[in-house]
């Protein structure tokens, strides 16, 4: 078998033969250029990753907007002061809770 049918080539200087020096056939070529592909990949998840994290804000504070909670004097239940109904400074969940409350006093 000769030299070249193998891929593999003599460099010659002055008078003969030197080293030997091997081409990369498809095979190797192809998985070089996979792994090259690979590594990018994750390099670029990993930069991504990271800058996610650094570009991320932390939490706002709470502006104090929530809403004040009020428990229906019928059932007891607790709600948002805006969807409650009040009569005569009592508060109540529906206006059949708030019927029922008025007659029974």
């Amino acid at each position: 078998m000769l030299c070249a049918e193998a891929g593999i080539t003599h460099s010659t200087g002055s008078g003969g033969c030197g080293t030997l020096r091997r081409f990369p056939n498809r095979r190797e070529r192809l998985a070089k250029i996979i792994l090259l592909v690979l590594g990018l990949l994750l390099a670029y998840w990993i930069l991504k990753t990271f800058r996610k994290r650094v570009d991320k804000p932390d939490r706002p504070p709470q502006t104090g907007a929530g809403e004040d909670m009020v428990r229906c004097e019928h059932c007891g239940i607790h709600l948002p002061r805006s969807e409650s109904l009040t009569t005569r400074g009592h508060f109540y969940c529906s206006p059949e809770h708030q019927r029922q409350h008025v007659r029974s006093d």
